[in-house]
């Protein structure tokens, strides 16, 4: 078929996870990810360095769709602590549209810290949320004229580090509103951290 290589990735990304989802991530491999986006093996070899290439795709493909800013509708008007509550309840919801491509997301971290050559994977996951958090506080700061009690910089690992513990628990227990709940005071917290520019 004429797909384009980004194409290919995307389609054999895109089965992985499926197949990740479905049974785990300890029996996606290239060749069944091929099968089951009705592709050929020589095409989809061609796609892909290696497992570890595949591997980190399926990550990324996650990390945009967990903490991808675009998700995010920053065209808010309320006070502060409103649009921090928007902003928090926004990523809450796109991270938790599909718990079984959580439950994915933590095993590749797990696999990631297993080995060596992978440790990258998690890591780039980890950056990615918080440079996220980051540009969302300043964002959120230059538009209500405060500054923060704290660096900036803690305030965002801060909050990536807690809807990360909330999603795990949530993947757990499946108590959505309890998840919620701790997403509201994660907003209310770092409003308290908000001090006049």
């Amino acid at each position: 078929m004429g797909w384009t290589l980004e194409e290919r990735r995307d389609r054999v990304v895109d089965a992985a996870l499926e197949l990740a989802a479905d049974q785990g991530v300890e029996h996606v491999n290239l060749r069944a990810a091929a099968h089951s986006a009705g592709m050929s093996w020589d095409a989809a070899q061609g796609s892909f360095d290696d497992h570890a290439d595949l591997l980190q795709a399926m990550s990324s493909s996650l990390d945009e769709r967990h903490v991808g800013l675009e998700a995010v509708d920053l065209t808010m008007h309320g006070s502060l602590e409103e649009d921090l509550e928007s902003v928090a309840l926004q990523l809450w919801t796109t991270m938790s549209a599909r718990r079984e491509f959580q439950l994915v997301s933590y095993e590749l971290a797990m696999l990631a810290l297993r080995r060596t050559m992978l440790r990258p994977l998690v890591s780039g996951r980890y950056d990615r949320a918080y440079e996220a958090a980051l540009t969302l506080l300043g964002v959120l700061g230059e538009r209500h004229g405060v500054t923060w009690s704290r660096p900036a910089e803690d305030i965002a690992r801060f909050a990536a580090t807690f809807l990360d513990g909330v999603c795990l628990a949530w993947v757990v227990d499946r108590d959505s509103e309890l998840a919620e709940s701790q997403v509201r005071m994660l907003a209310h917290d770092i409003g308290m951290l908000a001090k006049p520019a």
